[in-house]
């Protein structure tokens, strides 16, 4: 007996929950992340805000986004808001460099920790009051040191770069 052919599953909303902890770092001295701060994040293919969440004590923080199933798979990043800058979320040695959108029915909460990066904006007081943020980026200019080996591998090459560029994208912003 022939089979029917399979349907594609249908594009649902799939919410992902990621928690844990924001350690300072060498490249955004005396920045730490505490409440009120907000965590965006963004997706690195557009620098569009899919989701968004608040520091929930010194140094911990929660974000949720809600997308459909079709955007698992994408790889997104996280920025820290204090006030009116924002800085680039840089992975704790052993950590992916950026990771992708992983949204379920019913999702888990997801730990990831990281360690504050570069400034990556300053907002004016308008745009660090709304909750439909933009990604207000720049590209890091400064020459590669140790200071910048932002993945903890020992060594400041093009890994290092790649991953700072993933912040340098000019400005993107969200519709409502």
């Amino acid at each position: 007996m022939p089979h029917a052919p399979l349907l594609a599953a249908p594009d649902a909303p799939a919410l992902m929950v990621v928690v844990g902890d924001i350690r300072p770092g060498p490249l955004a001295p005396g920045v730490e992340a505490r409440p009120p701060g907000r965590v965006l994040m963004f997706s690195s293919r557009d620098g569009l805000l899919v989701g968004d969440g608040e520091v929930t004590g010194p140094g911990r923080y929660v974000v949720s986004a809600s997308r459909l199933t079709s955007f698992n798979g994408t790889p997104v990043v996280l920025e820290l808001q204090q006030g009116r800058k924002r800085y680039a979320l840089l992975p704790l040695e052993g950590s992916q460099e950026w990771f992708t959108y992983r949204g379920r029915t019913l999702p888990d909460r997801t730990p990831l920790h990281w360690r504050i990066g570069p400034q990556t904006a300053e907002l004016s007081a308008q745009e660090a009051a709304t909750p439909q943020a933009q990604r207000l980026t720049r590209q890091v200019e400064a020459p590669c040191d140790e200071t910048r080996d932002v993945n903890r591998d020992g060594r400041c090459d093009e890994a290092d770069w790649a991953i700072l560029r993933l912040y340098g994208g000019g400005t993107s912003r969200v519709s409502p």
